[in-house]
């Protein structure tokens, strides 16, 4: 049986809206001069969530098979706010440091394979907030005016930087994987034309009720 990442139209017209953005916002990536050389200016900063180097290894092993090109950009990593939510970089800090003080660490679940519209148009694992840390974040980062109703997910294939989605998917659509892994910190990374790297790491410090 086919998979669907994204069921409701909402989640449909965001996951285009995100795709459209990352098509137009990377092939002009600004140069700004420094010293008499060519500096690459930072864009579209997000917050992200690594997983743990050991624990999430089999994740890197998937994305280094079917899109080497993110894995080199970017160590694999679960998307906490898009900068669709919140554009401002300065903002985007403020709003990240007032949520890593509140929201204490939290587990999610790395689930099986699954793609939105296409595999084309890349292949995710799914993410499950076990204990709602993902949600208690964003509650309080995002306002819920800007908020997009996005799934939680971990991209395997985008499709910025390969076109092997659907071979990926008929490699792993059988594929069964059940983890859980603990966030214990949030980083701001934001893309250089070449990178994503990251500009500040943000230690869950809160405390639960």
């Amino acid at each position: 049986m086919v998979h669907r990442l994204i069921r409701q139209d909402r989640r449909r017209r965001w996951w285009r809206e995100i795709i459209g953005s990352w098509r137009s916002a990377f092939p002009g990536y600004l140069l700004a001069r420094c010293r008499g050389g060519p500096v690459l200016q930072l864009t579209r900063h997000h917050l992200t969530a690594f997983l743990d180097p050991g624990r999430g290894q089999f994740v890197e092993q998937l994305r280094r098979t079917w899109d080497p090109g993110m894995a080199r950009q970017i160590a694999a990593h679960l998307t906490l706010v898009y900068p669709e939510e919140i554009p401002d970089a300065a903002e985007l800090a403020a709003r990240a440091a007032l949520a890593a003080a509140r929201t204490p660490p939290f587990t999610i679940a790395v689930g099986s394979p699954v793609y939105g519209d296409s595999p084309a148009d890349g292949v995710f694992l799914r993410v499950d907030d076990v204990d709602g840390g993902i949600r208690a974040f964003r509650a309080v980062a995002v306002a819920a005016a800007g908020a997009l109703g996005f799934p939680p997910h971990i991209t395997i294939v985008h499709p910025r930087t390969s076109r092997r989605g659907g071979q990926a998917w008929a490699e792993l659509a059988s594929t069964r994987i059940d983890a859980c892994l603990t966030i214990t910190e949030v980083a701001i990374t934001a893309f250089n034309g070449d990178r994503w790297p990251v500009l500040q790491v943000l230690p869950l410090t809160g405390h639960r009720p």
